[in-house]
C-alpha cells in the first residue's frame, strides 16, 4: 500500500498607494496627473518598490470662438498623454533559489536544487507610453471619429534566459532587454439612418502596430522550438 500526500502553499502580496489631481478650466483645458507606488513580494528585498507616474492633457477646441462657424462639428478634442506602468507578472519566488521535491537517491525520496538560478536583482518591468489623439463628434452625434498615435517603450523585460546544460540548471529570470511598440488606431461610428425606433448603426476600425526588440541582455538571441527573439526583430519571430 502506497500513500501519497501533496500540499501546496503560495504567497503573493502587492501593496499600492496612489494620488490623483484633475483640473478643468472653462471645460476647454483639461489636465490630469496620477502618481502610483507599488510594492511586490515577487522581487528581491532591494527592488520591491516602483514608482509609476502619468499625466494627460486635453484641449476641447470646439469650445473656442473660431470654431463657432463650423456648425457640423458638435465636439472636437485634442489630447495627449504620458504614463509609466509596471509589470510584476512572474512566479512568486523567481528571484530566489528554491528546493524541489521528487528527487530520488538510490530509491530514497529527497530534495534537490530547482532548475532555476536565483537572481535577487530582478526588478519591475517598466513601460513608458506616449500618445496623441483626436476625438470628433459631427452631425449632432451621428458621426464620431477617433484617431490615436502611440509609442510604447518597455524597459527591463521580464523573461527567462536559458542557461548552458553544463551548469545543471535550465534558466534564470532576468530583466532581459528593451522592446518598442508603436502604431496608429482609427475608429469611426456612424448612424446613416434613424427614424422612430429604427436605427442603422455602422462601426469601422483599423489599426497598424509594429513591435521591435531594441536590446537584449548580452545581445544573445533566445531560440525556443520554432521561434527566435533577437535584437532588431519582432518578439517571437518564426525560426527554422
Amino acid at each position: 500500500i502506497s500513500d501519497t500526500y501533496t500540499t501546496n502553499e503560495r504567497d503573493h502580496s502587492l501593496a499600492s498607494v496612489f494620488g490623483r489631481l484633475s483640473y478643468s478650466f472653462m471645460d476647454k483645458y483639461l489636465l490630469s496627473g496620477t502618481i502610483r507606488r507599488h510594492g511586490s513580494s515577487r522581487f528581491g528585498p532591494e527592488n520591491k518598490w516602483g514608482n509609476f507616474p502619468s499625466v494627460s492633457a486635453g484641449w476641447r477646441c470646439s469650445e473656442e470662438p473660431f470654431m463657432s462657424s463650423i456648425g457640423f462639428i458638435k465636439d472636437a478634442k485634442i489630447r495627449a498623454g504620458f504614463a509609466i506602468t509596471g509589470n510584476e507578472r512572474i512566479g512568486n519566488r523567481d528571484f530566489d533559489m528554491l528546493l524541489s521535491t521528487g528527487n530520488f537517491y538510490n530509491g530514497v525520496n529527497g530534495t534537490g536544487l530547482s532548475t532555476r538560478l536565483a537572481n535577487p536583482g530582478i526588478q519591475w518591468e517598466e513601460t513608458k507610453q506616449k500618445n496623441i489623439g483626436l476625438d470628433l463628434s459631427m452631425l449632432n452625434g451621428r458621426l464620431t471619429l477617433t484617431a490615436d498615435y502611440y509609442v510604447k517603450d518597455t524597459r527591463g523585460l521580464l523573461a527567462n534566459q536559458p542557461l548552458s546544460a553544463e551548469t545543471g540548471l535550465e534558466n534564470v529570470r532576468v530583466n532581459l532587454g528593451n522592446v518598442q511598440n508603436k502604431g496608429v488606431e482609427f475608429a469611426m461610428q456612424a448612424i446613416p439612418y434613424q427614424q422612430g425606433d429604427l436605427r442603422w448603426k455602422t462601426n469601422f476600425n483599423i489599426s497598424r502596430n509594429t513591435i521591435k526588440v531594441q536590446k537584449m541582455a548580452g545581445g544573445v538571441p533566445i531560440i525556443s522550438t520554432n521561434h527566435i527573439t533577437q535584437e532588431g526583430m519582432p518578439l517571437g519571430s518564426f525560426f527554422g
